[in-house]
């Protein structure tokens, strides 16, 4: 998507409200839009409005289904599709580095 530039000049003040606009776009997309691995592939606002159960649930299916329908094309199980439960906003500095590498595996 191409940046939109005014062909007039901008008051410093319009310059704010228009950088205020495009993060503002990135926060929805993360918020809405984006699928998040670390929370099996749902978004944060799925999470929020309590979608995450029912949306894991209908992914389970249709994993299974397509592993009965081609069993020849899954070498290995299918995702873990159960909801994460609670989680925190990046890494806490109390925790040991190998702690903290087990809580990004998962």
């Amino acid at each position: 998507m191409e940046r939109w530039e005014p062909a007039v000049e901008q008051s410093a003040r319009e310059q704010r409200l228009l950088k205020l606009a495009g993060k503002s776009r990135r926060l929805f997309v993360f918020l809405r839009e984006h699928r998040h691995f670390a929370i099996r592939f749902v978004t944060p606002e799925d999470r929020r409005f309590e979608r995450e159960h029912a949306l894991l649930v209908r992914r389970r299916e249709v994993y299974q289904c397509a592993r009965t329908r081609h069993p020849d094309r899954w070498s290995r199980n299918t995702r873990n599709w159960t909801p994460m439960g609670p989680v925190c906003l990046g890494h806490s500095p109390n925790l040991t580095p190998a702690v903290q590498a087990m809580k990004r595996i998962g």
